[in-house]
């Protein structure tokens, strides 16, 4: 005759019903392994994840299931576990589905050995199929949307070029015009072709800002490191600058450059950057001065543009130097790429721009470059 068991024998047999349906319905497999590394228990789990039955895998070796490439990872860990009772370890592997073929596993084992109940490591895994799945898929889709901007960045980079070329002979034959190489120009046909050569400058500045900036997307801006000497640095900008649109009133002021360290630099990347600041100072600079010095600093050189145009209000510094980001839109012109590529060509040599400007005030632009 069967005894009435008292309310905490019932408890006891309720916990133990309910850890038993969880461990029965749950969709990860637990597995309890011995010391040994032999399989002593499996969840009915195990068989729509892996293929088998629960007994087909007690008693053999979980190291003839896993992948080659890594089980010296998995016993690893698995020694790592067995270090002291209470240890929780995690791994990722591969295990061999019953078919052949190898199912992702992620694996967190707690070490139960002390346990006279357990007397094992518990293991309890969980498919990564679905994961690897979704990162192979945005590995796939990223080199896709890579190549794609490799592509577009070749195209623009070729079409940049083509339109320059003859760009360059329309503004050679606006320069015979103006020059009176076919005959006298009036005064009305003089301000035409002068209007006419002005925009066409505006479209090549325009075009080559595009193709420096396919360059720095595609990652081919070769570096032609050489000795450069700051005054003459300065002294090939002003002459390069000398067509440099300036407002009536408005002139370009190049200080005298003190004795400096001489700088191994890309001068035509250093002569992108003042170019790009000097066009804008031109182009917010109404009246007074830009000036145009040099100093030392650090371990490097900064060369400073002070302009006495609109300036910048505080709430626009933080974004100028992103791509087709202008202070009060696009009033002024252009497409917001100069101070884009000046930080991005200084970024990728070590140097710094700073800028501090305030409306009606003027604005400072300080380019930082290490001597070597």
């Amino acid at each position: 005759m069967r005894t009435r068991s008292g309310p905490g024998e019932d408890q006891a047999e309720d916990r133990d019903a309910r850890f038993r349906a969880l461990v029965r319905y749950s969709s990860d497999v637990i597995t309890v392994i011995g010391a040994d590394g032999a399989v002593r228990l499996n969840t009915p789990a195990v068989t729509p994840l892996l293929g088998y039955q629960p007994e087909e895998l007690v008693g053999r070796a979980v190291w003839d299931f896993v992948h080659p490439d890594d089980l010296a990872t998995v016993q690893e860990r698995f020694a790592a576990a067995l270090a002291a009772p209470g240890t929780v370890v995690a791994v990722t592997f591969r295990f061999r589905h019953r078919s052949g073929h190898w199912v992702p596993l992620e694996s967190v084992g707690s070490n139960r050995l002390d346990d006279p109940s357990v007397q094992g490591v518990v293991v309890n895994s969980r498919d990564l199929t679905d994961r690897y799945d979704a990162e192979r898929e945005k590995t796939a889709l990223l080199e896709q949307l890579e190549d794609a901007n490799r592509l577009k960045s070749e195209f623009v980079a070729t079409m940049s070029h083509e339109l320059r070329t003859p760009l360059n002979i329309i503004l050679g034959y606006h320069s015979l015009l103006l020059d009176g190489t076919f005959g006298a120009l009036s005064g009305d046909q003089h301000d035409a072709v002068l209007r006419a050569e002005r925009n066409a400058r505006s479209l090549l500045e325009l075009i080559s800002t595009t193709l420096d900036l396919s360059r720095l997307e595609s990652g081919r801006v070769p570096l032609d490191l050489r000795e450069l000497a700051v005054a003459d640095l300065f002294s090939d900008l002003e002459a390069e600058l000398r067509d440099l649109p300036l407002r009536p009133g408005v002139r370009v002021d190049w200080h005298p450059v003190p004795t400096l360290p001489v700088l191994v630099t890309d001068a035509a990347k250093l002569k992108v950057v003042l170019k790009n600041l000097l066009g804008n100072a031109a182009k917010f600079t109404h009246a007074g001065t830009i000036d145009v010095r040099a100093a030392a600093r650090r371990d490097g050189i900064e060369i400073a543009v002070v302009d006495s145009g609109i300036g910048i209000a505080a709430e626009h510094v933080p974004v100028i130097f992103d791509a087709f980001r202008q202070a009060g839109g696009a009033a002024h012109g252009g497409v917001g790429l100069g101070l884009y590529i000046v930080r991005r060509l200084l970024d990728e040599r070590g140097g710094t721009v700073q800028v501090e400007s305030a409306p009606a005030r003027g604005s400072t632009f300080r380019v930082w470059v290490p001597v070597r």
